[in-house]
């Protein structure tokens, strides 16, 4: 998989990631979370997307995988004090 990351390195970076996933694990489709690795200190450098599509299309005979996520932000800088978990919302 390739996916652009402009926010996280400026316009023009790159990054690959294998993504493997099964609609029909335990059959039922699958809402999959990538966590991606981002070397902050705020939930020990690791952010959330949640996989909304894998598609693959070709373009001058050469053949793209790509993944369609919805990034998600925290809120706050600490986790909750009730639940004791990070909170996040939709980017």
């Amino acid at each position: 998989m390739t996916a652009l990351y402009p926010h996280l390195g400026g316009a023009g970076v790159m990054y690959h990631e294998c993504i493997r996933c099964n609609p029909n694990w335990h059959g039922y489709a699958q809402c999959n979370t990538v966590l991606a690795d981002i070397g902050g200190l705020m939930m020990n450098g690791l952010i959330f997307t949640w996989v909304l599509l894998l598609l693959l299309f070709v373009f001058s005979k050469c053949e793209y995988q790509c993944a369609l996520v919805c990034w998600f932000v925290l809120i706050g800088d600490a986790p909750d004090p009730n639940m004791g978990m990070w909170v996040v919302e939709p980017e």
